[in-house]
């Protein structure tokens, strides 16, 4: 069995991962991030998961739904509100573009469109939680699979804009890996990089590197009995959530899908479904949520 090592408790890793910090947040830092080279997605692939219409009506009028609670952030909820961190990344993570795309029409279109750009708008610099790397793997991959509802019709100025977030994000995702990414964020900030690699022109090259490197985490964090190395049973469901959607990309992309990607979810699966109780929610153990049943439901059944 593999042991678990907890990088973020070592004084070298605190070290280079504090000066690294340090340097994100300088006022200079922005413009050592490049300008947009592509303009258009290689592809658009489309969401693994279904979306819900009534939580894409609740958005248009600024209720969002976070962490399972309801929340009324107006019409511009970029701006500074009583959330959670986790309702935070809830948020700036972009998975509520669905609900919106469920609900389909010219107002939920506008509505995304605008949500995306006031975001743009919002947040031009590095945020030592907004800009944090898994969450921007999980903002980009929402951003990539949604582009053609909100962003086909927009116009030059939009696209202009759109595509040069894409590019500072997506660059500050490669230098921020590993930053404070251990267990199973890292394999979530990975997962960003391979729909970067496979959606953006300017980063193709880098495709086998990221998955060489994707496939080497899954070695180190899936065990011989499919459990994940940090035995919670929310990194156990977030990390086969990431597998499910990096296995539904590559397959879009006509790319093979990797034997380590194939072999971690058939392991994987049983445990999860171990770690439910009767009502379908997780066990609460090891910095464990609940997670939403229904969503363990879908996970399953992909």
């Amino acid at each position: 069995m593999t042991a678990y090592v907890d990088h973020t408790n070592s004084f070298i890793y605190r070290m280079v991962s504090g000066t690294k910090r340090l340097f994100f947040s300088l006022p200079f830092y922005k413009f050592t991030l490049p300008k947009a080279r592509s303009t258009s997605l290689e592809i658009s692939p489309s969401d693994t998961w279904n979306g819900q219409a009534n939580l894409g009506t609740h958005i248009c009028k600024g209720e969002f739904l976070l962490c399972g609670k309801p929340h009324n952030l107006g019409a511009f909820p970029w701006d500074e509100h009583y959330l959670s961190e986790m309702e935070e990344v809830d948020l700036h993570s972009f998975g509520w573009l669905r609900d919106l795309h469920a609900l389909g029409g010219s107002s939920a279109r506008s509505r995304a469109r605008e949500l995306v750009e006031g975001w743009i708008d919002a947040f031009p610099r590095w945020d030592p939680l907004i800009w944090k790397a898994d969450i921007i793997a999980n903002r980009l991959a929402a951003w990539f699979c949604h582009f053609d509802f909100f962003g086909a019709s927009a116009d030059d100025l939009f696209h202009q804009k759109f595509f040069q977030s894409v590019a500072r994000q997506a660059k500050h995702l490669r230098r921020a890996l590993g930053t404070s990414e251990q267990g199973y964020e890292r394999i979530t900030a990975l997962k960003g990089l391979i729909y970067v690699s496979v959606c953006l022109a300017d980063f193709n090259k880098s495709l086998p590197k990221n998955l060489n490197l994707f496939c080497k985490t899954l070695r180190e964090q899936i065990l011989d009995d499919g459990g994940h190395v940090q035995r919670s049973p929310s990194a156990q469901f977030r990390v086969l959530y990431d597998l499910i959607e990096l296995r539904a990309i590559l397959g879009a992309a006509e790319i093979p899908i990797p034997q380590d990607v194939e072999t971690a979810i058939a392991k994987m699966v049983p445990v999860l479904k171990f770690f439910r109780h009767s009502d379908g929610n997780l066990c609460h153990f090891n910095s464990s949520f609940e997670e939403d049943a229904k969503t363990i439901d879908k996970i399953l059944i992909a």
